[in-house]
């Protein structure tokens, strides 16, 4: 009689034991996978694929590469900014940006052999000073230095397309 009673608990702790596991790794892959998605767009997956095939990002956790859309050419549609590893092994900041119907990327700094965990780059807003003068950023813009530079860089480029760089010290 006690053997009858302690099997189906037996059971019911293992049935639970199981539901519970296989609940917690599916939410782990469910996650993993919306993290992915949301540091990889598709465009940027596929521009990698066909046009710069032997490019990569670098081997550090997604959150330290901060990859990262917004709009950097006012045409209304999400480009991207970050931190990829060309065919020789430099790691190079570098923007992925529409045009018409396709995509161009456009190397904006490339910090060579330097560990990748030592580039720190940020997203401007459109319409920021980045300092007291009067100058905005029509569109999206990107900070970037190495951490122990004196200087950092803002790229940008006004309404009508033309890249500019400011340079200023930290």
């Amino acid at each position: 009689m006690s053997i009858t009673i302690t099997m189906p608990r037996y059971f019911l702790f293992l049935f639970l034991l199981l539901s519970c596991n296989s609940g917690q790794k599916e939410d782990a892959t469910a996650s993993d996978q919306k993290n992915e998605t949301i540091a990889i767009p598709g465009f940027v997956k596929e521009y990698l694929k066909w046009q710069l095939p032997k490019w990569t990002f670098p081997p550090i956790p997604k959150q330290d590469i901060a990859r990262q859309t917004v709009d950097l050419n006012c045409d209304g549609t999400k480009d991207f900014v970050g931190i990829f590893r060309d065919s020789i092994g430099n790691n190079v900041l570098m923007e992925i940006v529409s045009l018409e119907e396709t995509y161009i990327d456009s190397q904006l700094e490339n910090f060579g052999k330097i560990d990748p965990l030592q580039i720190k780059f940020s997203l401007l807003s459109t319409y920021r000073r980045y300092d007291s003068s009067i100058q905005v950023f029509d569109c999206g813009a990107v900070e970037a230095s190495d951490v122990k530079a004196e200087f950092s860089k803002i790229y940008f480029r006004d309404s009508i397309g033309r890249s500019n760089i400011i340079e200023y010290r930290k």
